[in-house]
């Protein structure tokens, strides 16, 4: 029996019946049989045809759903890396130190400093001190910075707490700890500069601006919660890394569940490298280290002033062929330090001539007959104590500078100063040789 022709003309005689849902032509032959189109042709209709290709629809729509559901059974979380329990331990109990130094000497020390200088009790001074200012405004962020200090510190408690549980990531504390560090270093630096610039812009015409302390880190608050949390910031980056380069997931007891490991394609990252990315990391944490601890040093020893003590200018008066004329100014604008009048000794030299001994105006004992020169202090507080802003007058006693318009009196000044009251006094110290040009006007 045939059962395939090419064409509906080679059909045997029959009737046509209506195409299906997928557009296919049946045809019923009048000896029963049916006949629906190919893409080659027309061809007879069996009954096994249709059991096997929905024996095949179902079999593929089976396979695929079991498959889904081996997805879902067999898609494990990875295991990864967790810090050991003695790092986590560290990091909680550091943050739980600053939270307990912030909370109970950072903050109410800086309130109190805060306090005086709002009342201006730092000095007994009649008027406020604007340059105050300087440092009030620094003092109110460092709190502010305290108050984050401690809200850092709290975080990093949790996310330790959470590593002691294997809940969190192996850098969570690392990453927590690094902005506890870099909140304390920046306090730090605020505070030490706030001070810094206070102590710079002392006006020595209203405070003693020589007895203020150089400012040092040793006195700031937050110093030593830094250093101190930069420390364990080391130990906690360095195990953290150790943990996640010796990490092995088939160690895992998490793979022990799973009965068929060659299901799953897990890509392990060799430990060779793991060991020298750990490596590259801690050396580029201990070179940091070492500058910011190198840099820091730089600032904090940084002089106040690094200027000249003493400078020299012409008195701006009008030089006779007479005596008693004044020639040079000598002014102190070193703010750091101060001098007592009378264990001053000053020469002068003229034109590069002998040296003069001078003696002083307001002395009690007499000037002596030889002198040639004398001096005064031009003090801005009545102290007997040289300090910044204040001055020397250096006159004639005798005949030393001609006035002629057309000549010049070359000025050099000598200081020495001889306090032999200081416990390490070793002798008379020159502190300058000052020279200028004294014109007549």
């Amino acid at each position: 029996m045939q059962t395939h022709v090419s064409s509906w003309e080679e059909l045997p005689e029959g009737e046509w019946l209506d195409n299906d849902e997928e557009g296919t032509h049946w045809y019923l032959a009048n000896d029963g049989t049916h006949w629906h189109s190919t893409e080659d042709g027309f061809t007879v209709w069996k009954e096994d045809e249709t059991d096997s290709h929905e024996s095949k629809v179902d079999a593929k729509a089976y396979d695929e759903e079991d498959e889904d559901d081996d997805d879902d059974e067999f898609s494990p979380k990875v295991p990864t890396p967790n810090i050991s329990v003695f790092t986590a331990i560290i990091g909680i109990l550091i943050a739980l130190a600053v939270i307990g130094w912030t909370y109970s000497i950072a903050i109410p020390m800086t309130d109190e400093n805060v306090g005086m200088l709002e009342r201006n009790e730092f000095w007994s001074t009649e008027s406020s001190v604007p340059e105050d200012q300087i440092w009030l405004d620094g003092l109110k962020t460092v709190q502010t910075l305290n108050t984050i200090t401690i809200v850092l510190a709290g975080i990093m408690v949790a996310i330790g707490t959470l590593s002691l549980l294997k809940k969190s990531p192996w850098w969570g504390l690392s990453a927590a700890h690094l902005s506890l560090t870099s909140i304390l270093m920046f306090t730090v630096f605020t505070a030490f500069s706030a001070e810094k610039e206070w102590v710079e812009a002392c006006n020595p015409l209203v405070v003693y601006c020589f007895q203020i302390p150089t400012p040092s880190l040793s006195v700031i608050d937050a110093f030593y919660p830094a250093i101190l949390s930069a420390i364990c910031l080391l130990i906690v980056v360095n195990n953290s890394f150790k943990s996640w380069a010796e990490f092995d997931p088939e160690d895992e007891e998490d793979w022990e569940e799973f009965t068929d490991e060659d299901d799953f394609d897990y890509e392990e990252v060799d430990a060779e490298l793991r060991g020298k990315i750990k490596t590259i990391v801690l050396s580029i944490m201990l070179l940091l280290a070492g500058l910011g601890i190198f840099a820091t040093y730089q600032y904090a020893s940084e002089d106040l002033y690094e200027g000249p003590e003493f400078q020299i200018r012409d008195a701006v008066g009008n030089i006779t062929n007479e005596s008693d004329d004044v020639l040079v100014v000598i002014d102190l604008i070193d703010r750091s330090t101060m001098y007592r009048i009378l264990f001053f000794n000053i020469e002068i030299q003229i034109n590069e001539g002998e040296w003069v001994q001078c003696g002083y105006e307001q002395s009690d004992y007499a000037i002596s007959a030889d002198s040639r020169c004398i001096f005064d202090f031009l003090e801005s507080i009545d102290d007997n104590k040289l300090t910044a802003e204040e001055s020397i007058m250096i006159s004639e006693y005798r005949h030393l500078c001609n006035g002629e318009p057309d000549e010049v009196c070359e000025v050099t000044v000598k200081l020495t100063y001889a306090y032999d009251e200081q416990e390490d006094y070793s002798g008379p110290e020159v502190l300058a040789v000052l020279t200028v040009n004294a014109v007549s006007e």
